[in-house]
């Protein structure tokens, strides 16, 4: 076998350009219309309970798919190719990274989704706009940090339980001085496998939220993720585009919907005996 050829800088960003020319993110808009659709279909809290799950997966792995995206349009070109295989604890890594650094997604945000809006600078106006897509995206990425191990739990098996129906919790001193401080319609249960000192830890973790907050994310990110795809491309050859837009009708609603809760349990360690 001969030996190849080191790939020219020019050649990467025609590779790089082509990438982005035929990534199609509007699939899992698809995906979660259809999972939305069947889950409002249903009646019954069991049969609704079904597509929670569909909807979760979903929404984890675009987040992820996300962060696969952003990373690959930091790194260099020369780093563009090794990027795309980028492996999973690189992935949550890079999160962590980014997560709570809000200038770092400010100037991200900017260059890949509103310059191609016309915002040459950032002004009040725009200012909001931003910060508003910045909370919104660092809530989804810490629902990726914390919960990436549903993903596994799905893919092997649907080692998952889900249950539809009002879930609520209550702090206070006594059963008639409680106070309701979160209430969802929405719980997963999930197993999480690691190893802590060299043994395999198997804990259960249950989620409580608003599945509506869930679907208004995981829309958020695909739409993120379309304009960013919009943006890379439009410094090979600035141009007018088309670009889709993301906006909550109802901002008090939205609010109400805030938070959920997670609790971990674990079950078993499994030594060597």
């Amino acid at each position: 076998m001969s030996e190849g050829k080191p790939l020219t800088d020019a050649e990467i960003h025609v590779f790089r350009k082509k990438y982005l020319e035929q990534v199609e993110f509007g699939y899992w808009q698809e995906r979660l219309f259809t999972a939305y659709r069947r889950y409002e279909k249903f009646k019954k809290p069991e049969n609704k309970a079904k597509y929670l799950v569909e909807i979760y997966s979903l929404y984890i792995q675009v987040v992820e798919i996300l962060l696969v995206n952003m990373y690959a349009l930091t790194v260099s070109p020369q780093d563009f190719l090794a990027s795309l295989a980028v492996s999973n604890q690189e992935i949550r890594e890079f999160g962590e990274k980014i997560r709570d650094n809000r200038k770092f997604l400010q100037d991200f945000t900017h260059n890949f989704l509103y310059k191609i809006r016309g915002v040459a600078r950032i002004d009040d106006e725009s200012k909001k706009k931003i910060e508003f897509d910045i909370d919104l995206l660092r809530e989804s990425l810490k629902d990726y940090l914390d919960n990436y191990g549903f993903l596994n739990s799905y893919k092997h098996g649907f080692r998952v339980h889900s249950t539809h129906g009002e879930n609520y919790l209550s702090i206070g001193t006594s059963p008639d001085n409680m106070m309701r401080i979160f209430s969802g319609d929405s719980m997963l249960t999930y197993y999480e496998f690691k190893k802590i000192d060299g043994e395999l830890s198997v804990s259960e973790v249950r989620l409580t939220f608003n599945n509506m907050r869930i679907v208004t994310k995981a829309l958020f990110i695909v739409y993120y993720l379309q304009n960013m795809r919009i943006g890379a491309l439009a410094a090979y050859k600035p141009k007018k585009v088309q670009y889709p837009i993301f906006y909550i009708k109802d901002l008090e609603a939205w609010k109400k919907d805030f938070g959920g809760t997670r609790f971990t349990s674990e079950l078993f360690r499994v030594i060597k005996v």
